[in-house]
């Protein structure tokens, strides 16, 4: 593994290293070595927003992702999402757009680009962010991985916050998990009688603050 990391340049971080994010060492079960591709900005000094959701959002949330994830860029926060399909795809690229520093942590392997739609978002938030993941390479994109890899998106995020999911989305783990580790969490509001919003709007009777603006 280590030859292979050194041949692709993938660089290796332990919980030793300077730049090992703080929110992750707080965690009982913190990754022991992280992969990554980039270049990892001063997480202690900067405001980090995880942005999830689900993979089949409605145009709504599509727009709801990319003005919320671009406002907040503009006000200097850095975008933290996991490379999925719908939401997450929606929030790096806002970022992407505004110049800004974004981060997509993955549920697989460094050298597993998944999903393969996302290739090109993939190489671009190399070359203007961080793709990190705790799996090694040449572990697949399994289902089991992403509830895991779902703590650190809420580890190295300030607040989380949901646009659009069923309540059986995977982001309500990802809320879940910032309730736990005592983040800020926030939803957007969606309609009654959709069924992409149940999970949003359950969060809100559960507690999370409405996001309707990011100012």
């Amino acid at each position: 593994i280590l030859s292979w990391c050194k041949q692709e340049k993938v660089g290796i971080l332990t919980p030793e290293d300077y730049f090992y994010p703080e929110g992750f060492r707080s965690l009982p079960n913190k990754p022991i070595v992280l992969y990554y591709l980039g270049n990892f900005c001063d997480f202690d000094n900067r405001f980090t927003v995880g942005v999830v959701g689900t993979r089949h959002p409605t145009s709504y949330g599509i727009h709801a992702a990319k003005r919320i994830s671009y406002d907040l860029c503009r006000a200097g926060a850095v975008i933290v999402s996991g490379l999925a399909l719908g939401i997450d795809a929606a929030a790096h690229s806002a970022a992407l757009y505004n110049e800004s520093f974004t981060v997509g942590i993955l549920g697989c392997g460094i050298d597993q680009v998944y999903p393969k739609e996302n290739a090109p978002l993939y190489e671009k938030i190399i070359r203007a962010g961080l793709i990190i993941t705790e799996y090694p390479p040449g572990t697949g994109p399994l289902g089991k991985n992403f509830p895991v890899r779902n703590r650190l998106i809420a580890a190295l995020s300030d607040a989380v916050c949901v646009i659009e999911g069923s309540e059986q989305s995977g982001a309500l783990i990802t809320a879940e998990d910032a309730l736990k580790q005592k983040k800020g969490l926030y939803t957007v509001p969606g309609s009654i009688f959709a069924s992409n919003s149940a999970g949003s709007n359950f969060l809100l009777k559960v507690g999370a603050k409405p996001c309707l603006t990011v100012y």
